[in-house]
């Protein structure tokens, strides 16, 4: 059984933090459009395949067979659940009932708390709650996030963005794709120019320029921000909701970006956190590894799991966890007494005691784990659930 295998992919390559997109030329995983829902902190619903790989979702507790079949892939955001079946059919599970959006969809879709999108047959479509719309017929690239979405029209030359409802006419290649490079946060998209060669973000409904007179620089776009080398002095620039920061006056060699905040190695070795407009130090000395995911900069500190949250870097266990996860402020982790704790605020409670964990997800606080004993058990809001 694999909760990971069968999740879908929605990130582009990563070299060094930094994404690129050659020529928009590789089609990434489709866009989606606002399902009119307001954005939920907690995760009450889960998809998950049994050992027969059998398709499940627990749903604030109650567990319901959907497929006999795996899908090819499914995802969660917000209340609802979205899974392409193994027939090609894209269905979404939402208050306890699955309606199909699409038949015979060709790419997997797409699903964050706001949007639903996909590409099939080479038309982008979107999902707004109630009727599948078409945005572009001659799809030839796009990049979706929690609350905007770019796409390329091969046909018209042309790279829009689509926020809020509307589509707005960023880029008319004529010829050729204008886009040269480009990144997207949740509510963000950051590319260069090839017709202008300029530096460019789209946020808010707005398209700002950041830099002129640019051929490539390295950039990478989150929630609210923008991380890029100022090409005149080459020192870590930020755009910050709204606002243009001078953030360190060396670029570093890596950039990783979280929700909301990015965390980088500066020319002293320092681990620093650049989040609410300001950096701070996380560690004073690189950590033997580190990973950003999303509000939560977990280290590997000389053997030691640590973690930098809200403004301050907490030893989690003086150990690294041979298992762990971690999604929206929660961090999962199986401790030394072979238990599965999770780790919020600066607290650990056990979640499960002493269990043969074969595999495990967590999606927010809700954390799914797979059993050697074919068994499946769902921690939600401190309760467990056992399939």
């Amino acid at each position: 059984m694999s909760f990971v295998d069968h999740k879908f992919e929605q990130q582009p390559p990563n070299f060094g933090g930094l994404i690129y997109f050659p020529a928009m030329k590789t089609l990434l995983a489709p866009a989606l459009l606002l399902l009119a829902q307001p954005v939920l902190m907690a995760q009450d619903i889960m998809g998950f395949l049994d050992y027969r790989n059998y398709f499940f979702v627990f749903d604030k507790g109650t567990v319901t067979e959907l497929e006999p079949l795996p899908p090819r892939g499914f995802a969660s955001g917000g209340n609802c659940m979205v899974y392409a079946s193994s027939n090609g059919d894209l269905k979404i599970y939402k208050d306890g009932a699955v309606s199909i959006i699409d038949q015979n969809i060709a790419m997997i879709p797409t699903i964050t708390d706001h949007y639903i999108g996909f590409t099939t047959g080479g038309q982008f479509k979107v999902y707004d709650g109630e009727k599948v719309d078409v945005l572009c017929a001659n799809t030839g690239a796009s990049v979706v996030e929690d609350s905007v979405a770019a796409f390329y029209d091969s046909m018209q030359r042309t790279y829009s963005v689509h926020y809020n409802g509307i589509s707005t006419l960023a880029e008319d290649g004529l010829v050729e794709n204008p886009v040269q490079k480009w990144s997207a946060g949740d509510n963000t998209i950051a590319w260069v120019s090839k017709t202008t060669h300029e530096f460019y973000v789209f946020y808010h409904g707005e398209i700002l320029t950041l830099a002129s007179l640019v051929t490539d620089i390295p950039f990478v776009a989150g929630l609210d921000v923008v991380a890029y080398q100022d090409p005149s002095d080459k020192g870590l620039k930020a755009f910050y909701k709204g606002e243009v920061l001078d953030v360190d006056p060396f670029m570093p060699e890596k950039i990783t970006m979280g929700r909301g905040l990015f965390a980088y190695v500066d020319k002293s070795g320092a681990l620093k956190v650049f989040q609410d407009g300001k950096t701070s130090t996380a560690l004073d000395f690189t950590p033997d590894e580190y990973f950003v995911k999303d509000s939560l900069v977990v280290m590997n500190d000389k053997g030691q799991c640590k973690i930098y949250h809200n403004g301050r870097t907490d030893v989690v266990v003086p150990y690294w966890p041979t298992r762990w996860a971690a999604s929206w402020g929660t961090f999962a982790y199986m401790d030394s007494n072979g238990s599965l704790d999770i780790w919020r605020d600066g607290t650990s409670t056990v979640a499960l005691l002493r269990e043969p964990v074969k595999d495990m997800a967590l999606d927010r606080g809700l954390l799914s784990v797979a059993l050697t004993n074919n068994k499946t058990k769902l921690v939600w809001k401190g309760e467990v659930y056992e399939h």
